[in-house]
Order: structure tokens, then sequence, then C-alpha cells
């Protein structure tokens, strides 16, 4: 759902999901729906969310983790790279967002997700302008180490806060 959206978009669709398709707690805060629901929603209700092109993408990622319900668990006990190859096999998944549910749902602290934000840091702040995503990740991988995913986080907080010059 993240892909190409903002933090209150994302939160939006994930609460119109839940109201909609999730199993109430109390009044107006339901629970997330399951996997096995997820996979029964039309095109038309995942769009009804807010979802928009992502649509087709999380209802194939949906059926396929409803018909194989161990499949994220395996994939959580994979080592970070096997682990981020096997993320990239569901359908839409990129490697910054393979790199997000590693480092957020997985606690995978290696994980350094590469959106446009981290790119602009290690662009201007580390000079590394011309670099390929490949070569920005394995440069984070040995200057942040196995903390990488916390440095990002760090990265991303005080890029956000830096005035914008004109």
């Amino acid at each position: 759902i993240s892909a190409n959206k903002q933090i209150p978009q994302i939160k939006a669709a994930h609460r119109k999901l839940a109201l909609r398709f999730g199993e109430p707690v109390f009044p107006g805060f339901n629970r997330p729906p399951v996997w096995d629901a997820l996979s029964k929603l039309s095109l038309e209700d995942w769009k009804s969310c807010g979802v928009g092109y992502r649509a087709l993408y999380l209802k194939e990622t949906a059926r396929q983790v409803a018909e194989d319900a161990g499949i994220l668990e395996r994939i959580e006990q994979l080592e970070y790279l096997s682990a981020r190859a096997k993320l990239m096999e569901f359908p839409g998944v990129g490697g910054k967002v393979a790199d997000c549910i590693l480092l957020y749902g997985c606690h995978r602290q290696q994980a350094f997700p590469l959106d446009t934000w981290i790119r602009r840091v290690m662009t201007n702040r580390y000079t590394l302008s011309g670099w390929t995503d490949a070569q920005v990740l394995h440069f984070a991988s040995i200057h942040f180490g196995s903390a990488a995913g916390l440095a990002q986080q760090y990265l991303f907080a005080w890029e956000r806060r830096q005035p914008k010059s004109s």
C-alpha cells in the first residue's frame, strides 16, 4: 500500500480496509482483515480503499499468502538477502518495499529502505551523486553496518526537518 504514497494516504487506506473488511473490536475501530479475507476482495473493493493501481498487486499477494499460510514466517527465517529476494517475488514489491517489510516488520536492522528522501541524503550529504541504488545500498551496508536501518530512520527524520532552500 505504501509505494508512492505519503503517510496520511497510507493511514487512510489501512483504516478503510479495516473498517470495511476487518472484524470490529469496538465501535469505530476494526482489526485489519486477515489474509484470507483480503484474498476474497474484488479489485473494486481494493480500489475503494484508496490503493489505486496497487489493487491488482495487493489482491494477488493476498491470494498467494492465503494459499500458503506459512510463507511469511518462512521468509522471515531466511537470512537478510534471501528474505529480501523472496519478498521481491511478490507482485509490485521492489527493493524499497522489501526493505521496509524487513526493517519494520521483521526487525532486520541491516535493511536500508532507499526512497527519494534517502537518495537525496546520500547524494547531497555523502556526495554519492551518480551512484546506482546497488552502490548506495552497498555503501550503507559498509558505512552503517548492522544498524543501517536505524541510521536510515535518523537520516530520514533529520533531512525532513531541514529548512527548504529557495
